[in-house]
This record gives structure tokens, sequence and C-alpha cells, in this order.
């Protein structure tokens, strides 16, 4: 940013902040981060069910329980009410499941779904969809993707719609996209569903891959609620099986 920028991110005029690249409002939102952690984590702590935050001017002042409730829409409109720039969170620390077995190195449970855009249907999704392999945590709250699975299904953000979390005392930086996921269970069937996901930006270096560098996504229990799956881990075979409800 230039210095002749305000230092403090909730002094920035509008004009100033539609300035910004995604990089600098990256810069901001650490900025932000500090001076608000505390209420930050007070209000995710006393809110188990959030996943989401917006801090203005120092506050929390809205709070969703779905990813994608905030989209550009509401927090302009939150912005306009409150007359400064506002900044949005994600919910930090997401539970890591111990890995399956740690002979001759670790084991991760994974799941394997298809990614698409959200106006396919499952003909398109079978056919053109991309084959994604994640890392499967139930006390994950959501889909974590790395950013380079949104090309050519999902458009790159605009620096307003970038959001800082917290995993594993590390920072890092996403956005959010409404696409389409989808599944063929064990017996062929099919089934796809529209969700939103996080595409989390320099996937390579941010904390989702300090415990497996191999991983390209982390997903937890909300693809068995978007998809009605039933999920089988078998660690003998170390094997994901799945299956439609």
């Amino acid at each position: 940013m230039s210095k002749a920028r305000p230092k403090d991110p909730f002094s920035i005029t509008a004009d100033e902040l539609a300035a910004l690249t995604v990089e600098e409002h990256e810069e901001l939102l650490k900025k932000v981060y500090e001076l608000c952690k505390d209420a930050i984590l007070r209000a995710f702590s006393e809110n188990p069910d959030v996943v989401e935050v917006v801090v203005c001017d120092g506050q929390v002042v809205y709070m969703a329980r779905e990813l994608g409730e905030i989209d550009m829409e509401l927090l302009k409109d939150l912005m306009s009410r409150y007359g400064k720039p506002c900044y949005v969170f994600g919910r930090p620390e997401m539970v890591e499941e111990v890995p399956w077995s740690a002979l001759n190195g670790d084991w991760y449970p994974a799941v394997e779904f298809l990614v698409g855009s959200p106006g396919w249907n499952d003909q398109a999704m079978l056919e053109r969809g991309r084959h994604v392999v994640a890392d499967f945590d139930t006390g994950c709250p959501t889909y974590f993707l790395r950013e380079e699975i949104a090309r050519d299904i999902a458009p790159p953000p605009q620096p307003l719609e970038v959001r800082m979390s917290i995993h594993l005392g590390r920072s890092f930086f996403y956005f959010t996209r409404r696409i389409k996921i989808g599944i063929r269970d064990i017996v062929g069937a099919f089934r796809s569903a529209q969700a939103y996901v996080a595409f989390v930006r320099r996937w390579a270096e941010s904390p989702m891959t300090l415990i497996n560098p191999a991983r390209e996504a982390l997903v937890g229990r909300k693809l068995m609620f978007d998809l009605a799956l039933e999920i089988t881990l078998n660690p003998v075979r170390r094997a994901t099986s799945m299956k439609l409800l």
C-alpha cells in the first residue's frame, strides 16, 4: 500500500478501498485481525455454529452460519450502514483428526468427488467435472480447495471478496464461490448439488499443507449433508467407500 493511505484500516475511504489490489487487501486483513483478535475469537467462541464474521470499526457487526452468506451485496450494505470498511474472517482452527497409521508414513482418510460450474447438469458434471481427491476430516466445517481448482469453473476474487482465517496457528486467505459438487457411489449412482466452497490462495504456502504436503483439498462433514451421503472408512484397506442415501 502507498504511504499516502491511512494506516488505520477503518479510516480508508471507499475510493481507496476500491483501488486496492488483492494482495493489499490481504495485508489489511492481517492488520485488522491483530487489532480485533479478541473480539473475533470471542464471537466464534460464544457462537459455535458461526463460520464467518464481519468486523467494522473494531467490532463484530455480523455473523454468518453458512459459507456464502456474506456476499458482496451484504458486505457493501454493511459498509454503507456503518460508513466504514468491513472485513471478513473465517472460523479459526478447524480440527484435524489423527492420521490412520504411522507405519511406513502417515495415512489420511480421503474422498474423491467432482467439481464443476453451478449451472452444469449431471451429464455435464460426469463429462467435464474436475476430479478432486480431498483429505476427509469430520471436524472440518466446510470445503477448502486449492485456488487453481477454480480455474474455468469460478471467477477469480475481487479484493473485497478475500477473507482471512487461522489454521494450526498460521493465517491463510480464501474466497468463497458457489460451485457444483458430485459423487458416484459404490453402486454407480450419481448425485450432485450446489455448495459454497472456500478456495484458498497460495495453497502450497498455506497451513492447509502442514499436515499433508500432498493435499489438494480438505473437506468435512458438510459433504455428507449436502449429498445425503454415507461414508465408510476402512483402516485396514486404507480405502473410503461412499453410498448415497
